[in-house]
């Protein structure tokens, strides 16, 4: 799409200035936009629009309202940004031995980034609507992702063909690396949506915003299937059984769960029918063979630098003559690099633990762990003051299960979507556990 080359220069500075007095005067609609241009990736669109830095603008303007506006309360709860700490100082310390400084530096900026988004998340969402609209923004967003996807897929007659990489849908493209280009990548976020859109389905007012919610819910599945990503498949699984589970009797869930992933089976075309069916067949799936030898290669590697690792973001530097699973699929020979020059871990554990090392790979665990402990927080001790303090925990903690379930076989440790979820869980805590008022009646 080139877009930003018809408008004039001066209209997109006017809209970002516009985002940006927002952003400072409204700090929860400034948290709407910058996610949306997180998730929705308007500058993967049209890459000309990133010589704007909207998310740059809009990030400062976020980050200096949000501090006003808790000007009298900066470090309250400072012990639940602990974890965070903790990563940021494993990243410097692994960044000062890197084999790539350049990079290390610009990993441990996109880590002190994201711990800043999830300080202002955690003190600016107060109530249950403000952090409801948050999650509609997500939503939305990446219902937009998945209605593209779907018309990739449509165009390229995905679902009247044996699949195969040389007909394959991408995300939103970038100059070649757009977050969510590869197909996987793509069915990782629309899978991270599902659990929220029925969390929206189940609690939203009024009703015609839930039958929006389900159809939303509907065209996040759609959009898994047209990217024909088995980790996408195994994602939205384990988010659909922890909804279930979590919101329904347990003989109600597992006729559910039946229903579900029968119909799945039963409606959705063969094309993509086969292509799940290679799940079951893990060691004779020549992709899986790729990971198994980028795994193991991994693991020699950790054990060459295993306290501090070789430096945030080296990981790829370190694999490259490993082919890609497309070039393995598809029968090539291994190349010396592709058309960046990088490798993916297919690990998103495995390339923090190579990439910073044990004690890096701790302090990534413990910002995980801290998030799921607050979660059980939230379920067992909001649940007695509102039904809808444990569905929200359910949801969120279902996508947080299916982000990190789907990154077991794909990559970005340091990327944004799951600390996200950590920051609606921080705000989340707060609102349900009464530190927060709520202006909206329950």
């Amino acid at each position: 799409m080139e877009i930003v080359a018809a408008v004039p220069s001066g209209v997109i500075w006017g809209l970002i200035l516009v985002a940006v007095l927002v952003s400072l005067r409204f700090p929860v609609a400034g948290i709407g936009i910058y996610l949306w241009l997180d998730f929705m990736r308007p500058h993967d669109f049209d890459p000309a629009l990133r010589a704007f830095r909207p998310m740059l603008w809009v990030g400062i303007a976020l980050l200096v309202g949000g501090a006003w506006q808790r000007r009298k309360r900066l470090f309250e709860d400072f012990r639940r940004f602990l974890p965070l700490a903790a990563l940021f100082a494993a990243v410097a310390v692994s960044a000062l031995f890197s084999e790539d400084r350049a990079a290390g530096a610009a990993i441990l900026l996109q880590v002190l980034k994201l711990t800043a988004f999830i300080w202002v998340v955690a003190g600016v969402l107060h109530t249950r609507g403000q952090w409801e609209a948050i999650v509609w923004v997500i939503a939305v967003s990446i219902g937009g992702l998945a209605l593209y996807g779907i018309y990739e897929g449509h165009r390229l007659e995905m679902m009247e063909h044996a699949f195969h990489y040389d007909r394959v849908i991408e995300g939103p493209p970038g100059i070649h690396d757009g977050a969510y280009r590869d197909n996987n990548d793509l069915a990782r976020i629309v899978s991270l949506s599902l659990p929220l859109w029925c969390l929206l389905a189940w609690v939203s007012r009024p009703r015609i915003l839930r039958g929006v919610a389900a159809a939303g819910a509907l065209l996040a599945v759609v959009g898994i299937e047209y990217t024909f990503s088995r980790g996408g498949f195994v994602a939205m699984a384990i988010g659909a059984t922890i909804v279930a589970v979590g919101y329904l009797p347990r003989g109600r869930a597992a006729a559910f769960l039946a229903v579900f992933f029968g119909a799945l089976f039963l409606l959705s075309p063969q094309p993509y029918v086969d292509r799940i069916a290679t799940i079951a067949r893990p060691l004779q799936d020549p992709a899986m063979q790729t990971r198994l030898k980028i795994w193991a290669r991994a693991s020699d590697d950790i054990r060459e630098e295993p306290i501090h690792g070789h430096g945030p973001g080296v990981f790829d530097e370190l694999y490259a003559p490993i082919p890609t699973e497309r070039e393995t699929e598809a029968g090539a020979q291994p190349a010396e690099e592709d058309e960046l020059g990088k490798r993916s871990s297919h690990n998103l554990f495995l390339e923090a633990l190579a990439d910073l090392g044990l004690l890096g790979f701790a302090a990534f665990l413990w910002v995980i762990v801290a998030a799921v402990v607050l979660l059980w927080r939230i379920g067992r001790f909001g649940a007695a003051r509102d039904a809808w303090n444990r569905q929200a925990a359910i949801a969120i903690g279902a996508s947080l299960a299916a982000f990190l379930g789907a990154s077991m076989l794909l990559s970005g440790p340091y990327r944004s979507p799951h600390y996200v979820l950590i920051a609606l869980i921080f705000a989340l805590e707060r609102i349900v556990m009464g530190r927060s008022i709520d202006r909206r009646a329950p």
